[in-house]
């Protein structure tokens, strides 16, 4: 018996295979291929522009993968099932080199295929196997960094302690989210269920991998040809992109770069949006316990004192927030928070406010938010000191979700000078930015599109 192209059933399996096209046989225009790829992908799944323009990049973030040191995992994330996650799989199945998509990898299976075929691994289904599972998330956290990729195993023959290989590109679609020590290491891409008047093409497996075909080649042959001004790129960051988040976004802004036209400007637009939006997405209990503590301490304590049962009490009484169930369906208690806050180096202690009681002090909390709380430490240097204005060469109309409060700041890196605009604006997107663009002589400004005039024309 034979099963076609996937080989003849043998009862043991088969050789992971993977398609290894040649690259375009001529220079490829680097806006029309981010514009082509970013309409292919629009076409199929429905998400936002600053989400398409992402998985554009970090399709072509695929190619280039082993020119930079920071390889950040794509997370494609949604409210429930059906809403496009594996389509958006089979997009980038069909843009990325020697890509596999793969459901339900065991830990051992990953690193000895990365260490066998470099491929870029496409985990669908991410919900039903990686969230429980600390050592396979162990394993894909260690391939985010290319110093340290590698995991050691020991010869089942020899006892040799061998390393194997975890560097290598990878999306993982799951329901409701990642783990959080995954999700700090990637670029979340939220989809939402389309409407039936939403203008979403159908996948068809017999028809669609075809369209894409092109697309593929011209990515390998456009990164090949940018490889020396790739492996060099120090590109600039937005305003308020930092640590890990700026970590991540440094291979897609320097593919950015290298395109350019407008997607300099539109990958910086969707990296301000993005991360403000992951910002604000269900941050860790810890952390919010933080930043709600040190905001009752200042309602409701006394001389930066309070006692544990008045913390609690206030705690509770904030609206929106989950202290009324977060303790296995009950309300939080004053042992429930002293455990929390020990973590992080807070415990309480005898306070004396009328009578003496447990409590906690302002300072350690107020610390401990400075660490752990990057908003909350702004807002909080805000409120404390008046703002020095500096000015700066263009103006930056933040987002309302994006978290920055507004304050005057000069941010002048290798290409791109911003400056915080006072003025959020309230349709959910980031127009009115203009970025500098280094050149050899000079500066030349590029004023950004509105969002909502974004067009993704492949060009000739």
């Amino acid at each position: 018996a034979a099963r076609g192209d996937a080989g003849a059933i043998t009862g043991a399996g088969r050789k992971v295979a993977f398609e290894d096209p040649d690259p375009w046989s001529e220079p490829v225009d680097g806006p029309a291929l981010a514009n082509a790829m970013a309409q292919e992908i629009k076409r199929y799944c429905a998400m936002g522009d600053h989400q398409v323009v992402a998985c554009a990049l970090w399709s072509l973030h695929a190619h280039a993968h082993d020119f930079f040191n920071i390889s950040p995992v794509l997370g494609i994330t949604s409210p429930q099932k059906e809403c496009g996650k594996s389509t958006a799989m089979d997009c980038i199945s069909c843009l990325t080199p020697r890509s596999k998509i793969l459901i339900n990898m065991p830990e051992a299976t990953v690193f000895r295929i990365i260490e066998a075929s470099y491929p870029t691994l496409l985990l669908d289904e991410g919900d039903t196997y990686v969230g429980d599972r600390a050592g396979l998330i162990g394993i894909l956290n260690s391939g985010h960094k290319r110093r340290g990729a590698t995991v050691p195993r020991c010869d089942a023959n020899t006892y040799e302690v061998r390393e194997y290989s975890t560097w290598a590109p990878k999306a993982i679609a799951a329901i409701k989210g990642l783990p959080d020590t995954l999700r700090s290491r990637s670029i979340e891409i939220r989809m939402w269920k389309a409407l039936p008047t939403d203008p979403i093409v159908p996948w068809r497996e017999d028809r669609t991998p075809a369209e894409f075909s092109p697309l593929n080649a011209k990515a390998m042959r456009f990164i090949a040809d940018h490889e020396v001004a790739l492996r060099s790129a120090d590109p600039s960051m937005p305003p308020g992109i930092t640590a890990r988040p700026a970590d991540n976004w440094r291979p897609l802004l320097a593919i950015a770069d290298a395109i350019g036209g407008e997607w300099p400007v539109k990958a910086r637009e969707a990296a301000i949006h993005l991360c403000a939006e992951a910002k604000g997405a269900d941050p860790e209990l810890g952390t919010q316990l933080l930043h709600d503590a040190l905001k009752v301490m200042d309602a409701d304590g006394i001389d930066g004192k309070i006692h544990s049962a008045d913390l609690v009490k206030g705690l509770i009484a904030l609206e929106g927030r989950p202290w009324g169930e977060c303790n296995r369906g009950r309300e939080i208690t004053q042992n429930w928070v002293s455990k929390e806050l020990t973590n992080y180096g807070i415990k309480s202690k005898n306070v004396r406010l009328g009578t003496v009681k447990k409590g906690y002090e302002r300072t350690p909390l107020s610390e401990a938010v400075r660490r752990y709380c990057e908003a909350a430490h702004e807002q909080e240097l805000d409120n404390s000191s008046p703002a020095t204005p500096v000015q700066s060469a263009t103006t930056l109309q933040m987002n309302e979700i994006n978290d920055l409060e507004a304050n005057q700041s000069a941010t002048q890196q290798t290409n791109v000078a911003f400056q915080n605009g006072p003025n959020p604006l309230k349709n959910n997107d980031c127009s009115g930015v203009a970025f500098q663009k280094g050149v050899a002589e000079g500066k030349e400004e590029i004023e950004a599109p509105e969002a909502s005039e974004w067009e993704f024309e492949p060009g000739d």
